[in-house]
């Protein structure tokens, strides 16, 4: 469906961008399929160079195509308004506006697209920077007051985010000495076979009470079942409908993770709150990694205290972060309140390579602390 939507949107900018425009032919001509290349660098990738959510091709190449085809769309989106604009002045003005046929003018303004696209690729795969968050949690037992963890999400390891960005997020996790890491799904984009050298310097991270993980979508677009031993190699404890309970003293700290609702169409275990808090101790805070910012109601309703999703990316862009907030009930990015339940969604510690930009929407790593709510605590709320 996506090609199919490619083709109809180069067609339509084609015909009100380029066609219009006062140049020759062979220009139109080569301008024409360098843009239907870009356009649909996806079908060619799946076509070619494996899935189209693992292209296997050279980072450089990839980063290119990214900024190239982000240029297409803004493009798409710069001839839309215009179109509606001239329609709007026709209707209401009785103004007719002419199209654009100023082949400078035009030029100036895939230059400047060009630019905003290649500083949003620059965002997007950037080493993020640590995001500081402070969690409040109503009856937080005295060993766990002050407790520090850190949340990795969405690092979608592939051509693109390779072993040398892995290996320093992996260093800059490892530095904030956090005392447990958890990774919220999307580790990967590729096989096993091809992420093998990439995915290794995982293995190097370290805290005192380990590290957990739970499955995103994407491992099951690249087959779950390999993908859970060779993660599990690395020293990452997978929490599929499951929980454990980290101790400091005599007090408690639940820990639990769900599996992901693609998981039902590859005939594997579908996400199921209530099973991965089965036998929980009553009054014990618990925190829950859900990769998708789903099922929060319920979650709330269970006694979850803190709910750890990623998935959106954060938006990415300032237009696409609505339509992202609108596919996921409402929750895009940051710290939301859900009947008394604190929800954190990440922007994710990068994204899927074949849209890899960011504008005013960092990529991070989250670096949790545990506080006692001292006020609800007193006045019960």
């Amino acid at each position: 469906m996506l090609h199919i939507y490619s083709v109809v949107a180069f067609l339509y900018v084609l015909w009100r961008f380029i066609l219009p425009l006062k140049l020759n032919r062979l220009t139109k001509l080569t301008s024409a399929i360098l843009l239907f290349l870009i356009a649909n660098h996806h079908l060619f990738s799946s076509l070619f160079f494996g899935k189209v959510f693992s292209p296997e091709i050279p980072r450089l190449i990839a980063a290119l195509l990214g900024v190239g085809f982000f240029t297409f769309v803004l493009i798409l989106c710069w001839t839309l308004l215009s179109d509606l604009l001239r329609v709007l002045a026709l209707l209401v003005l009785r103004y007719k506006i002419p199209p654009l046929q100023s082949a400078t003018f035009a030029a100036f303004i895939t230059l400047f697209f060009i630019g905003t696209s290649a500083l949003g690729a620059w965002n997007a795969t950037r080493v993020p920077a640590v995001k500081y968050v402070e969690l409040k949690i109503k009856q937080l037992p005295p060993g766990f007051d002050g407790f520090t963890f850190v949340q990795i999400t969405d690092t979608h390891i592939s051509k693109l985010f390779a072993r040398d960005w892995v290996q320093q997020v992996v260093q800059k996790t490892n530095h904030l000495n956090p005392a447990l890491i958890v990774i919220t799904g999307d580790f990967i984009d590729g096989s096993t076979q091809a992420r093998q050298p990439d995915i290794a310097p995982l293995k190097q991270l370290t805290a005192q009470y380990g590290v957990y993980g739970i499955l995103g979508n994407h491992e099951y677009y690249f087959d779950a079942q390999a993908w859970i031993p060779a993660l599990q190699q690395l020293g990452i404890k997978l929490l599929l409908n499951q929980h454990v309970e980290l101790h400091a003293g005599d007090d408690t700290l639940v820990l639990a993770g769900v599996t992901e609702p693609t998981a039902i169409k590859y005939g594997m275990t579908a996400p199921d709150v209530r099973a991965a808090l089965q036998g929980v101790q009553p009054d014990a805070p618990i925190i829950l990694l859900n990769h998708r910012p789903d099922n929060t109601a319920l979650s709330a309703q269970l006694g979850v205290d803190v709910q750890l999703s990623g998935h959106t990316h954060g938006g990415m862009v300032p237009v696409l972060s609505l339509i992202t907030q609108y596919a996921n009930h409402g929750f895009v990015s940051g710290l939301y309140n859900v009947n008394g339940m604190q929800l954190y969604v990440s922007n994710g510690t990068a994204l899927w390579s074949g849209f890899p930009v960011r504008l005013g929407v960092p990529p991070e790593i989250t670096h949790f602390t545990l506080v006692r709510d001292e006020k609800n605590q007193q006045t019960g709320h």
